[in-house]
């Protein structure tokens, strides 16, 4: 994860009681805040890490993608409410992270001085040069 639930308890201010808080207690309910950031670290490793490695460590690159994981967050956070009503601005937010993530794994945007994904691990491709084919059903006609 990119952010912690004290991220996004500032993020949501007087939202993330209400969202959060336990029933019986009205103490906020860490598993489920840990849920939410979790399932939005999820996404942005799984645009990121088509052009990255991740876990991305790069100081400048985890200040946006903290950014990231909480506006992701707060439009889960906001999922949980009774009605489900997400605010304009953010699911205006998620929208612009999911756009970028996008530009991201097509290769139009870039993270600042995170590391590009290796040539070699899973999901690795290679080129391999072969001469034309002896046996084509051109050439094995009439046999």
């Amino acid at each position: 994860m990119y952010a912690t639930a004290a991220d996004l308890e500032k993020r949501l201010k007087r939202e993330y009681a209400a969202i959060y808080a336990d029933e019986d207690t009205g103490v906020a309910d860490e598993t489920l805040v840990e849920e939410d950031l979790g399932a939005a670290a999820a996404e942005i490793d799984g645009k990121v890490s088509v052009r990255y490695e991740i876990p991305v460590t790069n100081p400048g690159a985890l200040a946006l993608l903290k950014a990231w994981n909480l506006d992701l967050a707060a439009e889960l956070a906001f999922g949980r409410t009774e009605g489900a009503v997400i605010p304009e601005k953010v699911k205006n937010r998620a929208e612009t992270v999911r756009k970028n993530l996008d530009a991201i794994a097509k290769g139009d945007m870039k993270l600042s001085g995170a590391a590009a994904e290796s040539a070699s691990g899973p999901g690795a491709s290679a080129i391999i040069a072969v001469d034309e084919p002896e046996f084509t059903r051109e050439k094995m006609q009439g046999f």
